[in-house]
């Protein structure tokens, strides 16, 4: 068996800083189904680790999930221009 090469071949959980050699606790809320899709869409382990968050924050079905994938929810998140800081009074 040959020795893991760094940046190859790492699955995207080994990638993750887990001390305990233990799968971190958001994968286990995602359901396999979710995670499939994802990793069969996500383009890079930063866009997978992303809609994983999602997923086990907003609780997303399936089709929700799929429906953010095909529309690049990853790459528009923040990029919107807004007046917010001209209109909205200062807290």
């Amino acid at each position: 068996m040959r020795p893991k090469e760094e940046g190859i071949g790492q699955q995207p959980v080994d990638q993750l800083q887990n001390t305990d050699n233990e799968i971190p606790a958001i994968l286990s809320m995602v359901p396999w189904g979710h995670h499939i899709q994802i990793i069969t869409n996500a383009n890079s382990i930063e866009e997978a680790l992303f809609y994983i968050q999602e997923v086990a924050t907003h609780n997303w079905s399936r089709a929700v999930l799929t429906y953010h994938l095909e529309s690049g929810l990853f790459q528009r998140r923040g990029k919107s221009y807004n007046n917010f800081k001209i209109t909205l009074p200062q807290p």
